[in-house]
């Protein structure tokens, strides 16, 4: 029961001695909640995952910006040095 309450923020209002004693019903209703919990636990998970993986894609696509960037600059310093070549002969 103490997992309920840690991970998916289910008060626990009954202990097993009282679960025991539950009609269908009341067993019903009360396992409800921990699917409910558990689906919203699921949620958040994806989200998470979600999260991460856009920060993954923007990190990758931050050091290919850096190495274009890099090799491009590298293509102009270059290309001027080229045509300062060219201009002296």
């Amino acid at each position: 029961m103490d997992a309920a309450e840690k991970y998916f923020a289910l008060e626990q209002y009954l202990t097993p001695d009282e679960f025991g004693r539950l009609d269908e019903n009341s067993t019903v209703i009360y396992v409800a909640e921990y699917y409910y919990g558990i689906a919203e636990q699921r949620k958040v998970d994806l989200a998470v995952r979600r999260v991460h993986k856009l920060i993954k894609l923007t990190q990758e696509n931050d050091r290919m910006r850096a190495e274009h960037n890099a090799g491009a600059l590298a293509v102009r310093l270059l290309v001027r040095s080229f045509a300062r070549s060219c201009s002296l002969l």
